[in-house]
């Protein structure tokens, strides 16, 4: 929830004077960001607290401010590619005449379609509210011996770099994936 609200802080470039509150932001070390996104989250829907936020930043980047946000009216086309990805792997979870292994193979032929970037945007999806149903949420199957995690069953962000994206580690959410960069280790 706060790094989606975090996301939804960005700017687009035209508004000079928030992206340049932006970009302070994106070079803050992570002891000083977490707090200063704690503070924006905490106080997200009570505009008469705003005064009493920590620094003059976070009263500048609130949200009640109007400004063109930079991820703005991209709903239609992501919410349409998550719904499509998510009942394909949920089609293919559920389909009683294949075996564990034949499910797996074929959700790796479907994972080998997405992008890095593709990747990071459905891990991100499914620890927002929007896209738990992913694994931490899951609707229930018809079958109830049907796993329900889908990002671990099919290893989904197997190919996400590094351990974290904007200070997010993955294993925090995902322990059991079993990730492309811990294959070295083995």
């Amino acid at each position: 929830m706060k790094l989606l609200y975090y996301i939804k802080l960005k700017p687009k470039k035209g508004n000079t004077y928030r992206a340049n509150g932006w970009k302070i932001v994106r070079d803050m070390e992570l002891s000083k960001l977490h707090p200063l996104i704690d503070d924006l989250y905490a106080n997200r829907k009570t505009p008469e607290k705003i005064e009493k936020l920590s620094s003059a930043l976070a009263q500048e980047l609130t949200m009640d401010k109007p400004y063109e946000k930079y991820y703005g009216g991209h709903q239609f086309r992501l919410g349409h590619y998550f719904r499509h990805l998510f009942q394909s792997y949920k089609y293919l979870n559920e389909h009683p005449d294949l075996t564990e292994d034949e499910k797996y193979r074929y959700g790796k032929m479907l994972r080998a379609q997405l992008s890095t970037y593709e990747q990071a945007l459905i891990m991100f999806n499914s620890i927002s509210t929007l896209g738990m149903k992913w694994e931490f949420t899951p609707e229930k199957p018809i079958n109830s011996k049907v796993k329900t995690n889908l990002i671990t069953t099919y290893n989904l962000i197997k190919n996400l770099p590094g351990e974290h994206l904007y200070g997010i580690k993955y294993k925090t959410y995902y322990k059991n994936v079993e990730y492309e960069t811990d294959e070295h280790l083995m």
